[in-house]
């Protein structure tokens, strides 16, 4: 009984705790998002949508760093967004942390107003650097000129805050003053790169890995680690090609952050009914991957996935032979037949033998 309780507990555990470990890796860095719109603010004409959210990780507004990036949009009875003129740069009107004070701490604050952009040199009134938690918002008002836009107690608003981070991922969130709810999206390039030695292919995206980062592959044909590779793998593979692989970004050797797709061109001594993929770890072991085939260019790659680099052999396994438990219908029945009549025959003359011997006795 104890047992099956401390099993329970353990259970429980996984249940609880191990999920809520999984989501905290993907939080999104915006929450809380809402955005009001005031007609005739405080009877003097003028008219003001603001939007605020909190953000719930540290943002570094620096140049290469995080950035993010307010749009605002008029929402028509159809659900359409039709996008709000900026009169001074015949664009549509964006925000973003190149104008110093974009975001600033929401209007209640009660120790007055902080601004956060990339900076205005020795201007101490803003900062780059947005804290955990931070609650902070941005504004159109019909007080400035330069938004193209006939302002009405009827306007429904709606804005778009994009968060791209320095690898190209990020969130982009949509917030409306009607108070329709909030949509996420999630933001992803795609991440690729080719060594041309080797032919191998790197798949990923900004999710894992940083947009500049590059394929760095050996292939190891000779030597003592390949003399290693050729022993460890001697009883499940008769052919392979051994590589060391890495990813480098800006100078230095990185590892992903999640799976990523490797493809191996697959050279034409290997059969590709029967190939695999191995990681050579450490200590001698090694761990196997699936495989999957694919056509890249007009020549079959071996796929995998993977989260980690180092040294990686494709290889042609070992058919092992099967254990063939059917009943024999040839050789073995002569063998048995014969055992048999054997069998038969001694015991017949021991029978005569005995009725002799009795014979003799009278």
């Amino acid at each position: 009984m104890r047992k099956i309780t401390t099993i329970l507990i353990i259970l429980l555990f996984v249940i609880i705790i191990f999920p809520n470990n999984i989501f905290a890796n993907n939080t999104n860095l915006i929450k809380d998002e809402k955005l009001e719109y005031a007609h005739n603010l405080n009877n003097n004409g003028t008219s003001r949508a603001i939007v605020s959210f909190t953000i719930t990780e540290d943002i570094n507004l620096s140049k290469g760093k995080t950035d993010i990036i307010t749009e605002f949009f008029i929402k028509d009875d159809t659900g359409n967004l039709i996008d709000i003129n900026n009169t001074s740069t015949g664009k549509a009107l964006q925000k973003d942390k190149s104008w110093p004070g974009y975001l600033n701490t929401y209007i209640d604050y009660p120790n007055g107003e902080i601004k956060y952009s990339s900076g205005n040199g020795s201007n101490t009134n803003y900062t780059d650097k947005i804290g955990t938690h931070t609650n902070i918002s941005t504004q159109i008002s019909s007080s400035n000129s330069y938004i193209g836009l006939n302002w009405t107690s009827s306007q429904i608003f709606a804005t778009r805050i994009t968060v791209l981070r320095e690898n190209g991922s990020g969130e982009r969130i949509m917030v409306y003053s009607d108070g329709t709810s909030s949509v996420l999206e999630k933001i992803e390039k795609p991440v690729e790169d080719k060594n041309e030695e080797t032919g191998i292919v790197l798949q990923a995206t900004t999710g894992e890995l940083p947009e500049d980062t590059k394929l760095v592959v050996d292939e190891i044909t000779t030597g003592k680690l390949y003399n290693n590779i050729g022993n460890i793998l001697e009883s499940i593979a008769n052919n392979f090609y051994a590589y060391k692989i890495n990813l480098s970004s800006r100078g230095e050797i990185i590892q992903p952050n999640g799976k990523v797709k490797i493809n191996i061109p697959i050279p034409e001594d290997l059969d590709t009914s029967n190939l695999a993929v191995y990681r050579i770890l450490e200590d001698a072991s090694n761990i196997e991957y699936g495989v999957a085939l694919e056509e890249i260019d007009g020549v079959e790659h071996a796929g995998f996935e993977t989260e980690h680099f180092s040294t990686y052999i494709l290889a042609q396994k070992e058919i092992q032979a099967e254990k063939d438990e059917t009943p024999n219908t040839g050789t073995s029945k002569i063998v048995y037949y014969a055992i048999l009549i054997n069998t038969i025959s001694i015991i017949v003359i021991v029978s005569i033998n005995n009725k002799i011997n009795r014979t003799n006795e009278r």
